[in-house]
């Protein structure tokens, strides 16, 4: 049931994203489904701990949330280059916030 809910809701940001006019609409919608798989990590990891999960399926669940990091990072990317986005957090886009005066 967990693991159900965790696909319809870090996958729909993504579908819903991908159907937008701009690049920078579908990459507001990938950094929605980055905190939602964040959220599911959280979750599993509470889980184990709390005993509601073994730990052989919460690690086989994380394994899984790991592989789905690395393609979403890689679809941000990706995304990010073809919008010509500044990633977040890079050197560059630090000093383009204190050059324009934003936080």
């Amino acid at each position: 049931m967990l693991r159900d809910e965790c696909v319809r809701r870090d996958a729909k940001p993504i579908a819903e994203g991908s159907s937008r006019e701009s690049k920078k609409d579908y990459l507001h919608f990938l950094y929605i489904a980055r905190g939602s798989l964040s959220e599911t990590q959280y979750f599993v990891h509470l889980s184990k701990r709390l005993g509601f999960i073994r730990d052989d399926a919460g690690n086989e669940l994380l394994g899984k949330i790991k592989a789905t990091f690395a393609c979403l990072h890689g679809l941000i990317t990706a995304v990010e280059k073809e919008a010509g986005v500044v990633p977040r957090g890079s050197a560059s886009s630090q000093i383009r916030s204190r050059c324009s005066g934003s936080p």
